[in-house]
């Protein structure tokens, strides 16, 4: 019986603490957040880049965010990617209601991940980098990229 206490109330505590291993990420430009672990830390963005509006990096992995104005007249059915030939795979998917773009490629920066879609007017593009040796690395961002909620 004792036992049965002690593993309910380690399962309670590990239920508690799961949610402190998170945290919002908000990008109001581009109309969304995404949880992200709590091992990851804000960028300050580039200068010279506008366009970027959401740049968080930690455990191997950074995330890039660009909005660019499209216009109210714009649809997902006139989305685009213009792709290279370096991609091992690439699509269109829905995530939380949302019609998206995808790929999976390197290119001179690394490997990454890209998902775009149009939200408000803007195209959003989310660009994952990551280490193609972590194996738990594209695990880790199918989980967040599911953790979208838009604004």
């Amino acid at each position: 019986m004792k036992k049965i206490i002690a593993l309910l109330a380690a399962a309670v505590t590990l239920c508690l603490s799961l949610p402190a291993l998170a945290q919002e990420a908000s990008c109001p430009a581009g109309g969304f957040s995404l949880t992200l672990p709590d091992t990851f830390s804000a960028v300050s963005p580039m200068p010279r880049d506008q366009d970027l509006v959401f740049a968080w990096q930690g455990g191997g992995i950074s995330v890039l965010g660009y909005a660019t104005k499209m216009g109210a007249k714009v649809h997902f059915e006139d989305l685009f990617q213009v792709l290279t030939g370096n991609e091992v795979e690439s699509g269109q998917l829905t995530i939380r209601k949302k019609d998206m773009l995808y790929a999976r490629g390197t290119d001179s920066n690394g490997a990454y991940k890209l998902y775009s879609w149009l939200h408000k007017g803007m195209r959003i593009e989310l660009y994952f980098y990551y280490d193609s040796s972590n194996r738990s690395a594209l695990l880790d961002i199918d989980d967040i990229i599911h953790s979208l909620a838009l604004n």
